[in-house]
């Protein structure tokens, strides 16, 4: 199996065998006040290999900060490859929409990473910002 995209987005679902997104690709967000409560959604596709067609492999979804402390957030989900396969060249896609929710209490760098039997597959980070940035000194 492979993840072939992965984002952060405000908010994302599938319908049928779509991927829908909004807001998707979040480099930052930011909040008046620290600690606060970071919400949004993992957004991606994975490509499952021949072998998997017909199984339901379980993903773990992961957030970390900078220093690698988890951030009180974890998620499993089954990937459905019970169905044909795709004409030999095309792989077989399976979206995925997962919501989350955490608090930040200081800016730093998170991590969302997507773990297949222990390995990550892809991860994908975005920083909490500071809610005043530095100013600059005057005159």
């Amino acid at each position: 199996m492979k993840i072939e995209v992965l984002m952060v987005a405000n908010a994302a679902s599938v319908s049928g065998s779509l991927l829908h997104v909004q807001g998707g690709g979040w480099e930052h967000c930011s909040y008046p006040l620290l600690p606060a409560t970071v919400s949004g959604a993992l957004a991606g596709i994975a490509t499952l290999d021949d072998d998997e067609i017909g199984k339901t492999p379980a993903l773990k979804i992961a957030i970390t900060d900078a220093d690698g402390h988890d951030m009180g957030f974890a998620a499993s989900m089954i990937v459905s490859g019970i169905r044909p396969p795709t004409v030999a060249g095309v792989p077989l896609r399976v979206p995925f929409a997962v919501p989350f929710m955490f608090v930040a209490v200081r800016s730093t760098v998170i991590k969302v990473a997507v773990m297949h039997e222990g390995a990550e597959l892809a991860a994908v980070t975005f920083l909490v910002r500071d809610p005043v940035p530095d100013a600059p000194p005057p005159g």
